[in-house]
């Protein structure tokens, strides 16, 4: 039905939710899947991505939770998580850059359980890590490399967690990344740990 509705249409059912331009995105990509993948949504990231306003995380989300694919989604809540807990910035939505939470995001993707994944890492970032963080709350607070030291109320430098990576509780292998700079080292880190506790108390 939206790929064969007018114009007129689609703004008037789309009124009120703002951003007309997405209404007539969506109906670009009814049309294409209807067009081009049988009326249904591409499984390949590429061909997701190609369709009109499909970004990365959409794209992510269509294949982990639609295909049951692995695929990592980036939302706000994940940057924080993830530029906090493993490269050590306060605020990472200025601090840490996309391609290193990027970087970091894949090579934490747990294969075969991306969707549990996504979503337990989302909703960690908007229930506990929020941007006023509950540190008293996290399960993964002695892992974290922005935590306060224990002398000082001040968070630790972004290098720490290559110093600490050793000590640190059992968990995924990952290449670890700071900045755009491969560190070419793998350590371990509790994410498995944060991965089981919170999915089981959500």
């Amino acid at each position: 039905v939206l790929a064969s509705a007018d114009t007129a249409t689609v703004l008037r059912v789309w009124a009120g939710a703002g951003y007309p331009r997405r209404a007539l995105a969506l109906r670009e990509t009814a049309r294409r899947c209807m067009e081009q993948h049988g009326g249904g949504l591409p499984r390949e990231e590429s061909a997701l991505l190609a369709l009109p306003g499909v970004g990365p995380f959409t794209a992510a989300i269509v294949q982990c939770f639609g295909w049951g694919d692995d695929g990592a989604a980036v939302d706000t809540n994940v940057v924080r998580v993830l530029g906090r807990l493993v490269h050590g910035d306060v605020q990472p939505a200025t601090e840490t850059s996309a391609s290193a939470i990027r970087a970091t995001s894949e090579a934490l993707l747990p294969r075969g359980e991306s969707g549990r994944w996504n979503a337990a890492l989302m909703d960690y970032g908007a229930r506990v890590c929020t941007p006023r963080a509950k540190c008293e709350a996290c399960v993964v607070v002695l892992d974290c490399a922005a935590r306060p030291s224990a002398t000082a109320s001040a968070i630790r430098p972004q290098n720490s967690l290559i110093e600490r990576a050793a000590s640190s509780l059992p968990g995924i292998g990952w290449s670890m990344w700071s900045g755009s700079q491969s560190v070419s080292q793998t350590a371990t880190i509790g994410m498995d740990n944060l991965r089981a506790s919170w999915t089981a108390r959500s």
